[in-house]
């Protein structure tokens, strides 16, 4: 038994002596959409690809700059001793 939905009532009817259905799609329109879709994306997709391909050309001198700055060191303290001043006594 196979019922079908009526979207005018609302309801399910049964279809006396059917049993199977042969469903037979035609994809063109699918397939053309998807194509379109995957045509449309590609610069955008390129661009990410520039992009990225630029930051990671770059990463090697960035890192080795901010490398640099983390590295300097001050002479006026030790690297243990607060700019603060001691920490107050306990009483």
């Amino acid at each position: 038994m196979i019922e079908i939905y009526d979207e005018m009532t609302g309801e399910w009817a049964e279809i006396p002596g059917v049993t199977s259905v042969e469903i037979i799609a035609d994809t063109t329109v699918f397939e053309a959409g998807l194509r379109s879709f995957r045509d449309a994306l590609t610069p955008a997709a390129e661009a990410v690809a520039a992009a990225a391909r630029t930051i990671t050309d770059a990463w090697p001198a960035a890192s080795d700059q901010l490398g640099r700055e983390a590295r300097r060191t001050r002479l006026d303290r030790p690297a243990w001793q607060s700019p603060y001043g001691p920490p107050p006594r306990r009483r």
